[in-house]
């Protein structure tokens, strides 16, 4: 058994360009995607998704961390997922689905190493029980992490739409 590696989020926004409200939003989320150094991978009809490469995760991650303990951008705990948008009268619906097992495996891999230097020192039953919990430990509070960083900013979708649609008038 293990902790849950994704997870989903829902939310109603007025479209930057009414003429096309779908594609103005997923554009806006293509362009905050490209910012993070994300591939878009598959590309449909009303939905994208995405992947950020595992080098540049790992550089960025490294250098966000060493400035502050601070973050960038609302996508620091995913490593890939995908959003949809569907046109509900003037409004739209926007659905992400999103996977942070990418950065667990950076992160749980710390510890192992961590632990390997402990079982050279201390004994291999303390190194396993310290790195297995410490992962798990770690793990859930990325997870906890991922989601309250992301719905924090995905809650603010419409904001950051409308903001969008004013400046480009």
């Amino acid at each position: 058994m293990g902790f849950p590696t994704g997870f989903s989020s829902t939310t109603i926004v007025a479209p930057p360009d009414p003429a096309a409200p779908v594609a103005s939003v997923l554009d806006y989320l293509d362009q905050a995607l490209q910012e993070y150094d994300a591939d878009i991978t598959l590309r449909g009809n009303g939905f994208f998704e995405f992947k950020v490469p595992i080098g540049s995760r790992l550089l960025r991650d490294l250098a966000l961390r060493w400035r502050l303990g601070s973050t960038s951008w609302p996508l620091s705990f995913v490593g890939s997922g995908s959003f949809s948008a569907t046109q509900l009268r003037d409004r739209v619906l926007v659905t992400a689905d999103l996977r942070i097992s990418q950065y667990l495996l950076t992160r749980v891999a710390s510890f192992g190493l961590v632990s390997g230097v402990l079982g050279a020192f201390g004994g291999a039953i303390p190194a396993v029980v310290v790195g297995a919990g410490a992962g798990l430990g770690l793990g859930a509070v990325c997870y906890a992490l991922a989601r309250w960083e992301f719905g924090f900013w995905f809650q603010r979708l419409d904001r950051l739409l409308r903001e969008a649609r004013e400046a480009a008038v």
